[in-house]
């Protein structure tokens, strides 16, 4: 029986997370453990620990207002940029009544490398489309996946299939249904 959506990727179409990916997740997680720090994996690095079949460059962070100060002290080791506002445009455009939109992101970000993986770590993160106003910061409950035998908070794939709604971005929103898909699909057999 073919997967929804055409059967599934094609073998150049996925891709395994690298480990020093995995080694720096658990390693946040470790520092951040017991900390009461609300954060998430997010970006590209949670859809693919997700069964999204993308190709991460970097891990995304997302915390709040509160959760900012501490995360960045418990990551002092990996001598974290200090916290400031960032506002940069995405590469891809958001797809709105036929027309190309730009999208621009702004959060309070802090970054650091660790494991020689880039980490971004946001809070207050917005999207702005095109004229219209800056939306509201992102807000989430984070679902939790078993990465290594450690819980790893993820950005929940209904809040990326929402975004991706709100930005047009249909292709993405297929390739998170069908992960879904193939996780129910698992679960059925009992893989």
């Amino acid at each position: 029986m073919a997967a929804k959506g055409g059967g599934g990727p094609k073998p150049h179409e996925v891709f395994i997370l690298p480990v020093p990916f995995i080694s720096c997740m658990l390693t946040i997680a470790k520092k951040l453990e017991g900390s009461g720090v609300k954060w998430a994996v997010g970006g590209e690095t949670s859809e693919i620990i997700q069964g999204v079949h993308v190709n991460p460059a970097n891990v995304e962070v997302f915390t709040d207002k509160e959760g900012m100060e501490e995360f960045v002290k418990r990551m002092a080791d990996y001598n974290p940029s200090p916290v400031s506002m960032v506002e940069r445009t995405l590469d891809r455009k958001a797809s709105h009544e036929g027309k190309e939109l730009p999208v621009l992101v702004r959060a309070n970000q802090s970054k650091f490398v660790m494991e020689g993986v880039d980490v971004f770590v946001y809070s207050d993160y917005q999207f702005k489309v095109g004229d219209f106003e800056w939306g509201d910061s992102l807000e989430f409950d984070p679902a939790v996946v078993n990465v290594a035998g450690t819980i790893i908070p993820v950005m929940h794939s209904r809040i990326m299939s929402e975004i991706y709604l709100m930005l047009g971005w249909d292709d993405r929103v297929e390739m998170i249904s069908d992960a879904v898909h193939r996780a129910h699909h698992a679960l059925d057999f009992g893989f």
